[in-house]
């Protein structure tokens, strides 16, 4: 792994905001950095990234069949009683998850470690599916990053193909919220709602500050100020879990998360062995007219994988 100081682009704000990118600067200071980059080896993606982001995930998921056979673990872990018997039934019929992001540290000298799973609203999804993606391919077109360089990232693909699964049996409508003042809740899940409606969903927004308990069942009045939200959550039940590692991540810890068992398709797209690849890390609305054009391009030699996305890392 090597940590590499690039020019970043003359007009990078005009670029990022014209995908919808909003929150590349909060209060003053730059949170979307292009000065730094860094590179790894395949080697290190595969053995030190992934197998430890799949493992973490496992175990996970071996955690959670424990807690619902155990009332002292849930009681730990303060899930309201009256919840119990709901998580069981969803963990027992399968219910699909849909994302989450591992916090990992690796400092090039073993496996990453585990810092923090967040699974209840993890952002930097936005700009590591797209935006960064966009940024790589840039690079590469002004000879800032050398013609083939590559990213571990497959986010945006692989979260269309997750919300296709949860269309199944029958056509599903799925509400997605978030609180106010904030673009950056706000532009990962108008991201999300894009995605959901590529693969076919009826998806609709709330915002939760516009939820809650009507005063009558018969009523047909708007929630009163009395109303209590039924919700802080980006994402409605049932979606949780995990996306995928990216490729880098500018000054801060790497992002992780995957959505599902990968069919190794990196081998045929990454750099060769003792090559490196690059990437870059770093939300109002984003246009899904420049999504889809910041992500229709792709590598020749990546032409024929399923399952295919760009996107940054966070710092």
């Amino acid at each position: 792994m090597r940590r590499v100081t690039l020019p970043p682009r003359a007009d990078w704000q005009a670029q990022v905001e014209r995908l919808g990118f909003a929150f590349h600067s909060i209060d003053g200071a730059t949170y979307w950095d292009e000065s730094v980059a860094y590179a790894f080896t395949l080697e290190e993606i595969e053995r030190d990234i992934e197998a430890p982001t799949e493992a973490i995930e496992q175990l996970c998921f071996a955690f959670i069949d424990k807690a619902l056979g155990d009332e002292a673990i849930l009681t730990r872990l303060a899930i309201p009683h009256a919840q119990w018997d709901f998580i069981r039934s969803s963990w027992q019929r399968g219910d699909r998850n849909l994302y989450g992001r591992l916090d990992l540290a690796y400092d090039g000298r073993g496996s990453a470690k585990l810092l923090e799973y967040n699974a209840d609203t993890p952002t930097a999804l936005f700009e590591s599916a797209v935006v960064q993606w966009d940024w790589l391919e840039q690079a590469m077109a002004l000879g800032t990053l050398p013609r083939g360089s590559d990213q571990f990232n497959s986010l945006h693909e692989r979260l269309i193909a997750a919300f296709a699964g949860l269309r199944d049996p029958s056509p599903f409508r799925l509400h997605l919220s978030s609180v106010q003042n904030s673009n950056e809740d706000k532009g990962t899940v108008d991201y999300l709602m894009d995605c959901a409606k590529q693969a076919g969903l009826d998806a609709r927004f709330s915002y939760v500050e516009e939820i809650g308990l009507l005063p009558t069942a018969a009523s047909a009045t708007a929630p009163t100020s009395r109303s209590r939200p039924c919700s802080n959550s980006t994402l409605g039940n049932g979606c949780s879990a995990s996306a995928m590692p990216m490729h880098w991540q500018a000054h801060g810890a790497s992002s992780s998360s995957r959505p599902g068992r990968r069919s190794s398709p990196t081998r045929a797209c990454s750099p060769a062995s003792g090559r490196w690849s690059l990437a870059i890390p770093t939300c109002c609305r984003p246009s899904s007219k420049a999504i889809r054009a910041a992500r229709r391009s792709r590598p020749a030699a990546c032409e024929n994988r399923s399952i295919r996305a760009r996107g940054p890392t966070s710092p």
